[in-house]
């Protein structure tokens, strides 16, 4: 039989409290992690060690991480539980709070503790089914006028990065343990909107297709990308800009895209829950066809 060390963890209490048998507080204890290191292998924080939460939005990570590697210590994080809300930057998606903790760009826990094995195992799977986070990681970032938390944005990489991709599918009820078809969770590959626009056209049982644009004002001001001009330009190549061809179907959020396109379906999408679209129909009927809304809206 092979034998291995044990691994002793430290646990680190509230901040604000004292260790009983050096008397000093936790708070403390984080400057002096080598003498932590004569006697540990690795220590054991709750989450707001390393993100802060201020008015329920996450402040600037702290460096004990860093702190932890740099002194040769494993660092493992606890606190995480289902009926505990995550904070806005999450958007509520506990799996996405999970994530927050691993390779995010600029550190990496050695693990994590969890009382609903079923979230955490959701996360882990997503997080090594896909190889965006380990292999672009480096190019994370924030851009505020997209989203609030960290990502990895398809126009970061070139298109032989984004051919390299595993795909993954979509979990709407992830969190809640319930996954689509888990053998098929990494079918099919990604393709280009050309490819798309082939497929389309030489399906028989295809009715149209559906172009979904968001985000188009950030792209021309920052990327200077026309996303516009580009989908018009594939369409045109494509031949849906005839008579014969099928239905296009764009949709966005934004009225100024809509305003742009003159094929059959031009869909206004309201990501909020409404009760009405009474009042304002008339200024919507000025750029699109149809509305796109939630399930709470209807």
């Amino acid at each position: 039989m092979k034998y291995t060390k044990t691994k002793r963890i430290f646990r680190f209490g509230k901040q604000d409290e004292k260790e009983p048998s050096t008397n000093q507080t936790y708070d403390s204890l984080l400057k002096r992690l080598t003498f932590i290191k004569s006697f540990a292998t690795g220590i054991l924080v709750s989450k707001n060690y390393i993100w802060p939460v201020e008015q329920n939005y996450l402040a600037r990570s702290t460096s004990i991480v860093q702190d932890a590697n740099v002194n040769g210590l494993q660092l493992f994080v606890e606190g995480f539980a289902n009926d505990n809300l995550p904070p806005y930057n999450n958007s509520y998606n506990l799996v996405d709070e999970y994530l927050t903790y691993i390779d995010n760009g600029v550190f990496s826990v050695d693990g994590l503790l969890s009382d609903f094995p079923m979230t955490l195992s959701a996360a882990r799977d997503l997080k090594f089914s896909t190889t965006v986070i380990p292999n672009y990681h480096h190019k994370m970032s924030i851009i505020k006028e997209i989203q609030d938390k960290a990502g990895i944005f398809s126009f970061s990489l070139d298109w032989s990065e984004i051919q390299s991709l595993t795909p993954k599918i979509i979990e709407p009820f992830e969190e809640a343990g319930m996954l689509r078809n888990p053998e098929a969770s990494n079918s099919g590959r990604i393709i280009s909107l050309h490819e798309f626009l082939e497929l389309g056209k030489n399906s028989s049982s295809v009715f149209g297709v559906l172009i979904k644009i968001e985000n188009a004002r950030f792209l021309l001001t920052n990327r200077s990308t026309s996303i516009v001009n580009l989908v018009t330009e594939s369409l045109g190549h494509a031949d849906y800009d005839t008579p014969e061809s099928k239905r296009v179907f764009i949709q966005s959020s934004s009225s100024a895209v809509l305003k742009k396109f003159k094929y059959d379906m031009r869909l206004f999408e309201i990501s909020k829950s409404i009760s009405s679209v009474e009042g304002v129909i008339p200024e919507i009927k000025g750029f699109a066809d149809a509305v796109v809304l939630n399930k709470a809206s209807v």
